[in-house]
């Protein structure tokens, strides 16, 4: 499936509202402005490199598993992945 810039920025941008929406629902409200700030950097950075850029999404590309982007730096041959860490669920094992 391939996707418009269009089509990347709705769903960061409704990603976005469900993690913020969790940390306030979860008392972590002094995480929301940095998290903001943070997120407009990286949406900077990964539309910026956005024909380079791979889109990981849940089943049927619903954002409420989460978002992955990956992106192959220079002169590398693994690729980088990027997560937007306030959104991930921390396991135990």
């Amino acid at each position: 499936m391939t996707l418009s810039k269009k089509d990347v920025m709705g769903m960061m941008k409704n990603y976005l509202k469900k993690v913020v929406a969790h940390l306030k629902e979860n008392g972590k409200e002094d995480r929301v402005d940095g998290f903001k700030k943070g997120a407009t950097e990286a949406i900077k950075f990964i539309m910026g490199k956005f024909d380079e850029m791979q889109i990981f999404a849940g089943e049927n590309m619903d954002t409420e598993a989460g978002l992955a982007f990956a992106y192959t730096m220079e002169g590398e041959v693994d690729p980088t992945f990027l997560y937007f860490l306030d959104g991930m669920k921390e396991e135990k094992f």
